[in-house]
């Protein structure tokens, strides 16, 4: 049985992948060790407007709640999908090119956020990577990941 190294494993994600997990691993534990409060990182856009606190553009999307088993299936998401994005077809070697993707993604979630009650985007941009990488990947099952029709 091969023994899987935490580091190897981190190191091995693409940059911006591996960059947007960590991000949301410590804003999670940095709000779960009350080193921060999530009042610091919701969507605001009174306080982003009057006040200039343009961190809260990209920290309402590094939050996930409380840490459990929920932050631990997007972390999952996190890194199954966007690495498969991020390395796939459309942007291997491309990184601009994903950081773009995502920065739009995220600019459509924040251009809907006035018609929702919503103040953390972070599950919305998990699963708009989950949307995207099946849109890519149509012949794929998400479950076991094998091609339609293969054994």
């Amino acid at each position: 049985m091969d023994r899987v190294d935490p580091m190897d494993w981190y190191w091995s994600m693409p940059i911006v992948t591996r960059t947007y997990f960590t991000g949301c691993f410590v804003a999670t534990i940095a709000c779960a060790l009350d080193v921060i409060t999530p009042f610091h990182l919701y969507y605001n856009q009174h306080q982003i407007i009057h006040r200039g606190q343009l961190w809260r553009l990209v920290t309402n999307f590094l939050f996930f709640g409380n840490w459990g088993i929920d932050f631990l299936f997007h972390m999952y998401f996190i890194v199954r999908y966007s690495r498969g994005l991020e390395e796939g077809r459309a942007f291997a070697g491309k990184t601009g090119d994903f950081v773009f993707c995502l920065a739009f993604c995220m600019a459509i979630i924040m251009a809907v956020a006035p018609y929702t009650k919503m103040l953390f985007f972070g599950q919305s941009l998990s699963f708009m990577m989950v949307y995207l990488w099946g849109k890519r990947n149509p012949e794929m099952q998400v479950s076991s990941c094998k091609k339609v029709g293969s054994s």
